[in-house]
């Protein structure tokens, strides 16, 4: 199920041992793979991609096309995702005897390949060994993934972590995905609902909105890829009619993502589905601040301890696939996605805690002591910040707490208002160029009332001073003006607004022309170029223009503006 679910691989960009890349290809591998051990570690927060990133790699192993392999001959991926058997961790062969297992399921014979086949086809890099999440094993499982210690078998070896390990110093490849930035989230998303064959349900216009939705969803942050995958999923359904609306915030969007798991026929009601999902989430978070299995006694107790509770675990792991059983004594339970579990356990939290300020200050605590902190839990503290944030005001939370979380996550207030901007602005610019008239004037007034921020716009402003409708041209010449002497690149433009004057005109809307004369007002009023361009704005045939050019000239330097004092009094 964690190859299925992550079928669709859309490349994004990495830090490869430390140089920035815009895409993981498999040449990129290939020395790592030359040498006697080869070990990569994929590390990241949480929903960064790093599993996605692993299976891909493990498909590139697999490929019958020698170029797209990062080693010379083909590799057996095997993945383990969850700890060794603790009763018999103290054998060193654990780890052999459980990638033996791994073999004879996925080979589908009767008996496990030997001990001696097997530990042969590891040092050969026949069998590429995959442990997925090793920041969330237990201490037990974590020993066992020594490279350096001779009895390790595997010299074809995968580590995904939300730490950056050093796996006991050996020479390793670090790859370390990055989340996609504003500018890149459309294209993020095209590239997805492409591969997924649903691009063609959405048009331009819809596909740009709901694109700027997410933007403003996720704020000052850049996105991670589980969170755009997710969103774009939402958009398929809202056009297959699984969803009527799309969220308008993360911890929405994780309500309904399970909404959407949870549309069977016999199913539980969606408020059920979510009670149980978060209480499994807390007891998943609450003793390390990052998803770690939970033991089921505890979190059958936290659901009740009837039957009902046993039910609910059964029908969120066999119908939902929304949480594993797991261990040699099925004993404990853990999600399939840590940042669902991340803002299902934060929207816990909010709903239990509220206004009591012990209980935060006692959360706050037992963060700072968590290992790893706060780099290693930053998810959770940023889920937890946007639980505040959404239903804080409607929840009563203590007003300190998403400024705590904020400061932990590394988050500076002043900072995050720049990006959110910036965000903005980006988003009015690709609105500018929408098919539809209304929503490129709606862009414009948007940039207008950013005001000088708005400065990256320039260019597509100045391209719709000249746009077929007379209001978008209105809105932008005005837009111009409220950007100020930051806009002075677009004097000229203004200025042939301006002087659109006349029969011959192209422009036959005075709004335009008087829009333009009160820019330039606040644009360059000093410039000569200027004052002349007003001075003639002075005959013009439209007494809303006159008065504008008029104003202009008064808010100028009197020296410059001596020039249309005969036009002035002849008014």
């Amino acid at each position: 199920s964690t190859v299925q679910q992550r079928e669709v691989h859309v490349d994004v960009p990495v830090e490869l041992d430390r140089k920035g890349s815009p895409g993981l290809k498999p040449d990129d591998l290939k020395e790592a793979f030359t040498r006697t051990r080869s070990c990569l570690l994929i590390w990241g927060e949480g929903g960064a991609g790093k599993t996605s990133l692993a299976c891909q790699i493990a498909k590139w192993g697999m490929s019958d096309a020698a170029p797209m392999r990062p080693c010379e001959h083909r590799m057996l991926p095997v993945m383990i995702e969850q700890d060794l058997n603790l009763e018999v961790g103290k054998d060193k062969a654990v780890l052999t005897e459980v990638i033996r297992g791994k073999l004879r399921d996925l080979t589908g014979v009767d008996e496990a390949p030997s001990q001696e086949m097997v530990a042969h086809l590891l040092k050969r890099k026949r069998v590429l060994l995959i442990v997925d999440g090793l920041s969330e094993l237990n201490e037990s499982t974590r020993n066992k993934v020594r490279p350096l210690d001779p009895e390790f078998a595997a010299n074809a070896l995968i580590v995904t972590s939300r730490l950056e390990e050093k796996l006991d110093g050996v020479t390793q490849t670090t790859i370390h995905p990055m989340r996609i930035e504003g500018n890149r989230l459309a294209s993020f998303m095209e590239a997805y609902l492409a591969q997924r064959g649903e691009r063609a349900l959405f048009d331009d216009e819809e596909y740009f909105d709901d694109c700027r939705k997410l933007s403003v969803m996720v704020g000052a942050r850049d996105t991670t890829v589980l969170l755009a995958k997710l969103y774009a999923e939402q958009m398929i359904g809202s056009k297959e009619g699984v969803e009527e609306t799309l969220p308008e915030n993360i911890p929405d969007l994780m309500l309904q993502y399970l909404n959407e798991l949870n549309r069977k026929e016999d199913r539980l009601e969606d408020r059920v589905v979510h009670s149980a999902a978060k209480i499994i989430a807390w007891e998943c978070l609450k003793e390390t601040c990052r998803p770690t299995p939970a033991k089921i006694e505890a979190v059958l107790v936290a659901l009740g301890g009837d039957d009902a509770a046993e039910e609910r675990i059964k029908y969120l792991q066999v119908s939902l696939r929304l949480v594993q059983v797991i261990g040699e004594g099925r004993d404990r339970v853990k999600f399939a996605l840590d940042p669902l579990a991340e803002y299902l356990a934060g929207l816990y939290l909010v709903e239990h805690y509220r206004n009591d300020e012990q209980l935060w200050t006692e959360f706050l605590a037992k963060a700072d002591a968590a290992r790893g902190a706060p780099e290693a839990i930053k998810g959770f503290l940023l889920a937890v910040r946007d639980c505040c944030l959404c239903k804080g005001a409607e929840l009563n939370v203590t007003a300190f707490v998403a400024d705590e979380l904020a400061k932990r996550a590394g988050l500076d207030p002043e900072a995050v208002k720049k990006a959110q901007v910036e965000q903005r602005v980006r988003d009015q610019i690709v609105r500018l160029s929408l098919p539809v008239d209304e929503d490129r004037w709606n862009a414009a007034k948007a940039l207008a009332k950013i005001g000088p921020e708005a400065k990256p716009a320039l260019p597509a402003l100045i391209v719709a001073l000249k746009d077929l409708n007379w209001y978008v041209r209105e809105s932008a010449a005005f837009a111009l003006g409220r950007i100020g002497p930051e806009a002075k690149p677009s004097v000229p433009s203004l200025i042939e607004t301006l002087e659109l004057t006349g029969q011959n005109s192209i422009d036959r809307h005075p709004s335009v022309r008087e829009s333009a004369a009160n820019s330039l007002r606040f644009v360059d009023p000093l410039n000569p170029i200027v004052v002349s361009a007003l001075t003639k704005a002075l005959t013009d045939r439209s007494s809303k223009v006159r008065l504008s050019a008029a104003l202009a000239l008064g808010t100028g330097d009197v020296q410059q503006s001596v020039v249309a004092i005969p036009t002035l009094m002849a008014i």
